[in-house]
């Protein structure tokens, strides 16, 4: 523990007398003035205590306690002086840092107990300054960590999504984007294999498997693990190797690894999906879409397969396309490009109330003005979770055009919006639907919201549980395509509906299929029976609508009830 003292006078006498009055207390170094001084501590010692006289020629003490301040801030410092000037005393406080300023000549009992004092001072600094220290050091670790970690899989030390998606990224946007593949690896069958060596078991083999991925590609390439058993390698062309040569040779060292597990050996096998990056390629979810498409035909066509893709194959292209429509959809949404268009449901018998019944539907229009129909687009916002989005524009220009025609909305009797299954079990969907139609003040009793069959089989307990969310604010439920299911009518007992429309199939013919009339009859049976409205929708001409009202039906929709119109045309 430092507790070095150096002591500053132009008077050689006032030192040596200060040195052997002090020497008892600690190790005690003289300068004979300013200059000398600042040799010493620019050499490289340091003091714990640097007691200074005021007035010396040349630098004087405050100039010399300002220079050593910069070097050394952490010792204590001491002013002496004769000077009756209180400027000085104030200057040498502030600008010199003082923790003392003592009157020449000073009695040297008080000038040890100061000493003493200055050095539990310096030691206390230097106690807080070794934690801080501590702490600084323990930050940077720490951090080195947690950085390591983000960029890093945990388990097997290789590059995780995060660095892969950034590299890849970087890449679409580089100017040899098409020196590059990418390469989707899947082991095969992992759940069975971790079935039966347990995650512990299921961990080792994912290690065994990242070492042979990182030893078989060559330098300046990629791997990553992405999640479970998928690995990625970003793959750039080599004058020495060709793609396919490479990837055929990661794969078959792959494919003879056997893994040894206690008492188990069990044969390692992987399918392999490949794409170049192509002209197209701009975004790195979407390009590693491919590769994992890629990847699933290898799987298909009976694993342990390698598939190397191009925007050429059927299913590669079947989802170009659909990138197309997700892009298109994006900036329809951001530009207005969407509309909505509203298809009339009337009762099957005719009343006199001729009070308004649609469902709302949705249009695109392309750059040539022409309408788009859903089934083009909305498969696409499907597979690449855009529909939640899709359902809540709908969900709110809706709400906004009723408010804007309040004699429409009087003569309103229900209107009908379609709900996706991500909406479904999308939590935030009940608030954001509730409360959009109640900053319009729109009745809520008036939209009846419809979801498929399927979505609501697909994903049971949510559905119920949405479906109860939103009845308790006063709308209602419409169960859409209902008939085709293999279970519907178990199901149907248990969902909060109040309206059942019967799957077109089932309607189309009814006039000429007598299986389809009576599935139709049943579901009408049945509906009727818990209280529910039939709708039948594909109502295309009067035949079936004149067996419709034989059977029942409340309501029928179809190209002979009308046809699809902009909602605007109200």
């Amino acid at each position: 523990m430092n507790r070095d003292i150096l002591i500053v006078d132009d008077e050689i006498a006032v030192l040596y007398g200060l040195q052997r009055a002090m020497h008892n207390i600690c190790p005690i170094d003289i300068a004979q003035g300013a200059e000398a001084a600042l040799k010493k501590v620019n050499a490289g010692k340091r003091y714990a205590v640097i007691i200074t006289d005021l007035m010396m020629p040349g630098m004087n003490g405050l100039e010399l306690l300002n220079e050593l301040e910069l070097i050394d801030p952490h010792s204590i410092k001491i002013m002496l002086t004769s000077s009756d000037s209180q400027q000085i005393t104030i200057d040498a406080i502030n600008q010199g840092k003082i923790y003392k300023f003592l009157r020449k000549p000073c009695d040297n009992q008080l000038l040890q107990e100061v000493i003493n004092a200055a050095l539990l001072q310096f030691h206390k600094y230097s106690q807080i300054e070794d934690k801080m220290a501590l702490q600084e050091g323990e930050v940077k670790e720490l951090t080195s960590r947690l950085h390591f970690q983000y960029f890093h899989d945990a388990l097997t030390g290789l590059s995780n999504r995060t660095t892969f998606i950034e590299q890849l990224s970087d890449i679409l946007t580089s100017t040899d984007k098409l020196e590059y593949s990418l390469c989707y690896i899947d082991i095969d069958f992992f759940h069975l294999i971790n079935d039966a060596v347990g995650n512990t078991g299921g961990d080792e083999l994912l290690r065994q498997i990242s070492h042979l991925l990182s030893s078989s590609i060559p330098r300046g390439n990629l791997v990553a693990r992405f999640n479970g058993d998928i690995f990625c390698l970003l793959l750039k062309k080599d004058k020495h190797h060709s793609l396919e040569d490479l990837v055929n040779k990661i794969h078959i060292i792959v494919n003879q690894h056997v893994f040894k597990w206690h008492d188990k050996t069990i044969d390692v096998s992987a399918s392999f999906g490949v794409i170049p990056i192509e002209t197209q390629y701009q975004d790195a979810h979407i390009s590693l879409h491919y590769a994992e498409n890629a990847c699933q035909i290898a799987k298909q066509d009976g694993r342990q397969q390698v598939h190397f893709g191009s925007s050429q194959d059927k299913q590669l292209s079947e989802k170009l396309n659909e990138i197309h429509w997700v892009n298109k959809l994006n900036d329809s949404i951001n530009t207005g490009f969407l509309c909505l268009y509203q298809q009339s449901i009337q009762p099957v018998v005719a009343d006199e109330t001729q009070c308004l019944h649609y469902e709302v539907l949705l249009r695109l229009i392309d750059d040539n003005n022409n309408v788009i129909l859903p089934s083009e687009f909305l498969t696409a916002a499907e597979h690449y979770q855009m529909s939640p989005k899709v359902d809540k524009w709908v969900v709110q220009n809706y709400a906004k055009w009723l408010a804007g025609h309040p004699e429409h909305m009087a003569s309103l009797s229900m209107a009908s919006i379609n709900l996706s299954g991500h909406s479904i079990n999308d939590k935030s969907m009940i608030d954001f639907i509730d409360q959009v139609f109640t900053d319009f003040a729109i009745p809520k009793h008036k939209i009846c919201l419809e979801i498929t069959e399927t979505a609501a089989i697909g994903g049971f307990a949510g559905a119920i549980e949405f479906m109860n969310g939103l009845k308790s604010k006063g709308f209602k439920f419409a169960l859409d395509d209902f008939g085709t299911g293999l279970s519907s009518y178990a199901y149907l007992k248990s969902l909060p509906v109040d309206i059942l429309k019967i799957d077109g199939v089932f309607i189309r013919n009814i006039h000429l299929d007598q299986i389809d009339r009576a599935m139709a009859q049943s579901i009408c049976d049945v509906g009727h029976t818990m209280g529910l409205k039939i709708v039948a929708e594909f109502v295309e001409n009067q035949q079936i609508m004149t067996i419709l009202k034989s059977m029942g039906i409340d309501f029928a929709q179809g190209f002979y009830i009308a046809k699809p119109q902009p909602l605007s045309m109200f």
